[in-house]
């Protein structure tokens, strides 16, 4: 279905994401789509970040040209997101500039210091946060709670006691 109407209408970006439903999705196939079309492919995986930073869900990055997420939800950071990009120039476009022109600063901008101030905290750490979640729970315990939904309160109570914001 995805390859008639891909090549039906043509699009110029194809996106990737299923909301809060942890779906694991065949990148490989869909970055032939898009390829076949001469469209970008986008992944919003800001409800499954942490799932494929645990290597629970399959990765996206080999696939996708721009990638975004949020650092609050499955990553438990505080609230903020990323956007990945291809350094190299896609479909003859520069993602860099061409992202970086439009997100920060010209139009966005946070006034709240103590979020700047944990986004920089998150963004020193990245490495860590991508890896094993900003809580450092081990992943099997992150497999649990994301997956089975289990003990929403002790999620909760984790974020308030190790938050600084």
């Amino acid at each position: 279905m995805l390859e008639k109407t891909a090549t039906l209408f043509r699009p110029k970006l194809i996106i990737v994401g299923a909301s809060a439903y942890p779906r694991d999705f065949d990148y490989p196939r869909m970055g032939k789509i898009a390829d076949s079309v001469g469209a970008f492919l986008m992944m919003d995986m800001d409800h499954i970040s942490g799932l494929v930073a645990a290597s629970v869900l399959a990765n996206p990055f080999e696939y996708c040209d721009v990638v975004t997420t949020t650092t609050h939800k499955s990553l438990r950071g505080p609230r903020g997101g990323m956007i990945f990009f291809k350094k190299d120039p896609v479909l003859w476009v520069d993602m860099e500039s061409a992202i970086n022109n439009v997100v920060f600063p010209g139009l966005q901008i946070c006034k709240l210091v103590k979020l700047v101030v944990a986004l920089m905290k998150l963004q020193i750490g990245c490495d860590v946060c991508l890896k094993e979640g900003v809580l450092q729970m081990d992943l099997e315990e992150h497999r649990r709670f994301v997956l089975y939904l289990e003990a929403v309160q002790q999620i909760c109570t984790r974020i308030c006691k190790h938050s600084d914001i």
